[in-house]
């Protein structure tokens, strides 16, 4: 288009004209772009109100836009981008202080426009100390310290970070009137940093939940007596740690405490107060990590609810002594209800023990959490640690039993087949070790000449029968290893063990069958098979046996024919 056809331009003015001459024309073009962008604009905005997302009304569009920030709180100022859409909704964003709140950022620049965004909503400080120049960002923002709500602070291994990091935490004295959530994480150094003695100035009414790694507080500060969840960890590199006599001191100043976590959160060499013991009667949640002796001196020094909703989570390292093992299950069995659902289960780093006071259904985990969850650090699948302390706890009244993995030790089967409650039992993987428990106590049936069950003995006269409670199973995962399956010959041996177990007054009433335990094409069968001896024969679980598809094929009572 030539600049003829342009209205407001000069068409005679051209590359060869007078410098003030192009200077004027440039000022004209100017101008007219700005009026036509001025348009474009406006065009769009009307464009953009025909849009069916412009009924929503701006509280609704905030919200939306607070949700987004919340869910990508980790990936700061990505919500941002919402606002570049269009000008109607920048205007919405940049009106509602709520979302501007969230403070992720360490640059003063940005902290001088951001904060004022925020208008006087209680703030969340998500800050780490990375390099020294972050020190001024974050102490910027401290000095909001009245109106903010959650304050987590952040170091990391670099060089030049310690000092800063400890500068930062000695100006933590500004009152906290509106503070609710605490937590400093540093991996900065070996030694742990300290809070200062007058932390909050001792003001911070609302303070509930407090999480420290790396980082110690005076155990005699008076924020301490509002806290209702503590977590207390030690890091890789920290060797400084308080004394257990210290930590007992500390939570004696709690006396509203509802959930603990401690992970090395003291010396485990240090000895626990001959004596003392602090009572935290509003405990349910209670999260341990250290090597077992010292898990057992720290539970020595705890007095907490006996009751089914209180969580139990000790994750104990087995370093080849079983003394420990065996005083943390002593210890544990007075703080424990009656157990009437286990799981026993092996993962990458060693053993897991779980147990509910409630009991789930057949083929379902109790919903809750466990009332006791023990995670045991060991090389190895052998059962001896964990035996240790289970053994001590109270499981005379078990009713199911999960277990995952190779489960061939006779003292650990013996330990549940005695039971005279255990009606329900699942086992996932190399079954035919379980099944051969079955059989204890009956007469030959055929079963030593079966190259599936990896025992060469004889076997001997009737006997005791274990697992006499014994009315469903659930055999799921692989029958021998990890590439055997069941067959007819397996199945029919099987058979005759549930027809003498039927005989002698233990009849089985249902068999839930995993589809992976089967070999290709032996379905029917086997189904066939089983259907004589057992009342209910369910076909079709999957994996873990655990709320999938069933097809039942049981035909009412099952006989005694073989």
């Amino acid at each position: 288009m030539q600049d003829a056809q342009i209205p407001g331009i000069a068409h005679e003015v051209s590359c060869y004209s007078a410098p003030e001459v192009k200077k004027a024309a440039y000022k004209q073009i100017r101008r007219e772009i700005d009026s036509l962008e001025a348009s474009i604009r406006a065009l769009k905005a009307r464009h953009n109100s025909l849009s069916i997302t412009a009924r929503l009304p701006p509280e609704i569009l905030s919200e939306i836009f607070d949700w987004t920030a919340a869910m990508l709180r980790k990936k700061p100022f990505r919500w941002i981008r919402i606002s570049f859409v269009c000008s109607h909704w920048r205007r919405v964003a940049l009106e509602c202080p709520k979302l501007w709140r969230r403070v992720n950022c360490t640059s003063p620049e940005r902290l001088r426009v951001l904060l004022p965004r925020a208008g006087v909503v209680p703030l969340q400080i998500y800050l780490s100390l990375v390099t020294k120049r972050s020190a001024a960002g974050i102490l910027q923002a401290l000095q909001e310290m009245y109106r903010v709500r959650e304050l987590r602070l952040g170091s990391h291994i670099v060089p030049g970070t310690l000092e800063s990091m400890e500068l930062v935490l000695s100006r933590l004295t500004q009152p906290a009137p509106l503070l609710e959530t605490f937590s400093v994480v540093s991996t900065a150094r070996p030694e742990c940093l300290h809070l200062p003695g007058d932390l909050f100035a001792g003001h911070a009414p609302r303070l509930r939940t407090l999480e420290l790694a790396g980082c110690i507080v005076p155990s005699t500060s008076p924020v301490l007596t509002g806290i209702t969840s503590l977590k207390l960890r030690g890091t890789d590199q920290s060797s400084h740690g308080i004394s257990l006599n210290e930590l007992i001191i500390m939570l004696e100043s709690l006396p509203n405490i509802q959930a603990l976590e401690l992970d090395r959160a003291h010396h485990s060499e240090s000895v626990a107060p001959p004596g003392r013991t602090v009572h935290l009667p509003y405990l349910h949640k209670l999260d341990i990590s250290y090597d077992s002796a010292t898990c057992a001196a720290l539970l020595s020094c705890l007095n907490y609810p006996r009751a089914i909703t209180t969580t139990q989570n000790i994750k104990a390292k087995y370093v080849g002594r079983l003394e420990g093992l065996r005083s943390l299950g002593v210890i544990l069995a007075t703080r424990t209800c009656p157990l009437t659902y286990v799981q026993v289960y092996g993962v990458e780093t060693g053993l897991v023990f779980r147990g509910w006071g409630r009991a789930g259904t057949h083929l379902q985990f109790p919903v809750d959490d466990p009332h006791i969850d023990i995670e045991l650090s060991c090389s190895g699948s052998s059962l001896t640690p964990l035996r240790a302390v289970w053994q001590a706890l109270p499981i005379a009244g078990l009713e199911s039993l999960f277990i995952e993995g190779d489960i061939s030790e006779d003292a650990g089967l013996r330990d549940f087949g005695n039971l005279s409650s255990l009606k329900t039992v699942h086992v996932e993987d190399a079954a035919s070790n379980f099944l051969w428990a079955l059989k204890q106590g009956l007469p030959d049936c055929g079963l030593e000449n079966n190259n599936a069950f990896p025992f060469s003995q004889k076997l001997k006269g009737p006997g005791r029968l274990s697992f006499q409670a014994l009315r469903t199973l659930v055999p799921g995962g692989q029958y021998v290893d990890h590439s055997s399956r069941m067959g007819i010959r397996e199945a029919t041996e099987l058979k005759r063990c549930f027809r003498e177990r039927r005989k002698r007054g233990v009849p089985l009433r249902e068999l839930h069958i995993s589809r992976s335990l089967l070999r290709k094409g032996m379905r029917g069968e086997i189904i066939e098979i089983f259907r004589t001896v057992v009342k209910e024969v369910h076909w079709g679980l999957h994996s873990k046996g655990i709320d999938m598809d069933m097809e039942d094929y049981s035909l009412g009572e099952s006989s005694d024919e073989d």
